[in-house]
């Protein structure tokens, strides 16, 4: 991580711009006023917390906990989205919206807290992961669902291989 005295950070207008759009997307999914758009700027954002985390200095009992939490906010929000392409509410469960809420505060405390080369990192760290995609066919409880075009390495795509609920990844039992 490059932190330090003279590392400057990002603009608070910058920071606060990105939290204003995070939290938005928070507060309209959690009115049942959200939409598929919403979830996936969450989703983006949470890849940056990722990769802040797995770049951190923290040790690695702290990262996994982190990963964890967003491990299981990610099976939250592909329930979601199972739901609005059924034509329900593209909403967050309570556990969900409540993990979110968390995942959002520790963005923000990232951003206004990193040096502004640390975040170009995370972003290039984000394109890299971005550039190996691959198709995975997503099926829940037998059902195939969705089809999501996700980096090879994505921190959704490891949730999906590592959650506790009935979900596979190409065919094969996660």
């Amino acid at each position: 991580m490059i932190r330090g005295v003279f590392a400057p950070r990002m603009p608070k207008k910058q920071c606060d711009e990105l939290a204003l759009s995070y939290h938005s997307a928070l507060f309209r999914l959690s009115q049942g006023l959200g939409d598929e758009k919403d979830l996936w700027a969450l989703s983006a954002m949470m890849e940056m917390v990722a990769i802040g985390l797995e770049m951190s200095r923290l040790s690695q009992a702290l990262k996994d906990q982190g990963l964890a939490t967003l491990r299981d906010t990610i099976s939250g929000l592909m329930r979601a989205v199972w739901r609005g392409h059924d034509g329900k509410s593209w909403g967050l469960d309570g556990d969900t919206l409540q993990l979110m809420r968390d995942i959002v505060t520790e963005h923000d405390k990232q951003v206004a807290s990193a040096a502004h080369a640390e975040v170009e990192v995370w972003v290039s760290e984000a394109y890299r992961r971005a550039s190996g995609k691959g198709v995975f066919a997503i099926d829940v409880d037998g059902d195939v669902r969705n089809i999501l075009d996700v980096p090879a390495d994505s921190v959704f795509l490891t949730a999906l291989k590592n959650n506790k609920n009935n979900v596979r990844v190409d065919g094969v039992r996660a």
